[in-house]
């Protein structure tokens, strides 16, 4: 029976329980699932960044994105892209909501995926 566990991805330890606790005491919102199916091995990245509201109300916000996890990792210039997409998406999806003058302050690897093998 397989079993997916989640390590740091400085130090290789594992982390699964620390990564259940936050999984479960952020919104749902806050998660942005992005070609991984439930599951399948994922690299998650935290994303924090800021924007401006269809207002002109300047917000911070922070999303935890996963990823498929690939063996060379992802590049940080890919990362912004494929956020930056997603907030392409997002406009488009929420018009009433739409956030502009998006700015990626940081993204950092937040946990790696693995299959165990639980025999």
């Amino acid at each position: 029976m397989d079993k997916l566990v989640y390590v740091d991805p400085e130090y290789g330890t594992d982390i699964t329980d620390d990564v259940g606790e936050k999984m479960a005491e952020i919104h749902p919102s806050q998660k942005v699932l992005l070609g991984v199916n439930d599951g399948a091995p994922a690299a998650i990245y935290h994303v924090f960044y800021r924007y401006y509201t269809g207002r002109g109300n300047a917000r911070a916000q922070e999303k935890y994105m996963f990823l498929p996890k690939r063996g060379d990792g992802w590049d940080t210039v890919e990362l912004v892209r494929i956020f930056m997409d997603w907030c392409e998406r997002f406009n488009r999806r929420h018009p009433y909501r739409r956030i502009s003058n998006i700015q990626v302050c940081s993204i950092e690897p937040f946990a790696l995926s693995e299959r165990e093998v639980v025999l």
